[in-house]
């Protein structure tokens, strides 16, 4: 089985970088990361200490009801190259331990793990051998925070 690994749309980031507003209605400001290990959410690279971040609320759903969470997030403050390996795992979060939950095509939680990224395909496979799956959310075991989306590549169905 395929995936599709995706990090927050394009549109959103440059208008977070443009504007320095959320959709949320969030004033925002530049900051220095003071942690080695706050991931942007659009290239999908772990960030090093003293790198200028954005951090904004995001919501990752299209849907609505009451797992349609918004949480805080990441993103580089100057451009960054988003994410286009698509079909890969993104390398800097492997060496990390992660929340995978999967949603129905309702938006409603399906099931949840935590698993280290090396095993992120077998947990991704295992969620997406479920035709009532239809994405599954990469997120923080510690703060909950989003990270990225995977869906099905095209093509990929539920066996």
């Amino acid at each position: 089985m395929h995936f599709r690994y995706l990090p927050i749309d394009d549109e959103v980031v440059r208008n977070v970088r443009a504007t320095l507003h959320d959709a949320h209605g969030n004033d925002l400001h530049v900051q220095i990361s003071d942690d080695d290990g706050n991931p942007c959410r659009s290239c999908l690279r772990i960030t090093p200490v003293g790198t200028r971040l954005i951090l904004f609320a995001h919501k990752p759903f299209t849907t609505t009801g009451p797992y349609a969470e918004t949480g805080p997030v990441f993103v580089h403050a100057d451009a960054c190259e988003t994410y286009r390996e698509q079909s890969e795992f993104p390398a800097d979060f492997r060496p990390r331990t992660l929340v995978f939950r999967a949603y129905n095509h309702a938006g409603h939680t399906h099931d949840t793990t935590l698993a280290p990224g090396e095993t992120a395909e077998e947990t991704l496979e295992r969620f997406f051998t479920d035709p009532d799956v239809a994405t599954v959310h990469v997120r923080n075991p510690a703060w909950g925070c989003f990270d990225f989306a995977v869906v099905r590549a095209e093509g990929a169905a539920a066996a």
